[in-house]
């Protein structure tokens, strides 16, 4: 079956008339949950509910909430009864795919990002005039939300895949997905970039000490470098590779999304038949 955009519609208009009491209830609960933190943090602070604070928070919650509202985009395939139902409409994988892109990659980050800036702004009113604490209020500076659409890039075609893949425990499943390989990858790049500043050691002038520092693959490697007879501190450096060479690892990553994308698409493909 064919992508036909009037199909997506009616399959977007329906997943909002199933799913409406849901989604108005789950927008007044998180808006109560962010108003009580908000304005703990605002009354029990010593400077309030502070501009650094709402950034990394907005940051932060975003991406979780993000990813938990991900998992149970296809809820209805957990049950049989409801994966039956849902199956037999007259739509494609591929209009079912874009429902879902649509609603977790822009709509519920749009939701929620209006929703937290109008708690936000509520109680930077108070903070500001109530409780006479000088904080301004954050409203998008863009380096930290440019980080966080970056994650979510990366993380969201894998949440797709995990929710079309898992009918049980799928959140749970799901951190396991992302958290369990990052931190295998980061434990081999550590030992991988102690073993290359290791083996330069022997090289180093006598008496100066390198030692590992952090490194980013095909990216950086931080060292710092303790040199004998000089009271100042120990000095990092940072070794890059050219420009031109990092394209290879920038490419590597634009390319993952894509291919849970293409595996989640193939799973519901599989389903369908």
């Amino acid at each position: 079956m064919n992508f036909s955009f009037h199909r997506f519609i009616l399959l977007l208009k329906m997943q909002f008339a199933v799913n409406r009491r849901f989604y108005l209830l789950g927008i007044a609960a998180l808006a109560g949950l962010l108003l009580v933190y908000m304005f703990f943090r605002a009354a029990n602070g010593d400077f309030g509910f502070e501009f650094d604070a709402q950034e990394e928070n907005y940051a932060f919650t975003m991406c979780f909430l993000t990813v938990v509202f991900g998992t149970m985009i296809f809820r209805q395939l957990g049950s049989k009864p409801q994966r039956i139902q849902a199956l037999m409409l007259p739509v494609s994988a591929l209009e079912r795919m874009s429902v879902a892109f649509l609603m977790v990659f822009i709509l519920f980050p749009i939701v929620y990002t209006l929703v937290y800036f109008l708690c936000s702004g509520l109680v930077n009113l108070v903070d500001v005039h109530v409780l006479s604490h000088p904080n301004e209020w954050y409203l998008l500076n863009g380096e930290m939300e440019i980080k966080a659409l970056t994650i979510l890039m990366l993380t969201l075609p894998v949440v797709l895949f995990c929710a079309v893949w898992f009918r049980r425990l799928t959140f749970v499943k799901t951190m396991v997905m992302l958290c369990v390989p990052l931190l295998v990858f980061s434990f081999f790049n550590s030992v991988l970039s102690k073993m290359v500043v290791n083996n330069a050691a022997p090289s180093a002038p006598k008496g100066v000490e390198y030692s590992y520092w952090a490194s980013t693959p095909f990216s950086y490697l931080a060292v710092v470098v303790k040199t004998p007879n000089v009271e100042s501190d120990p000095q990092s450096f940072n070794v890059l590779l050219p420009a031109g060479q990092q394209w290879v690892f920038t490419l590597f990553l634009c390319l993952i999304p894509f291919l849970f994308l293409y595996l989640a698409y193939l799973k519901l493909r599989e389903q369908e038949l």
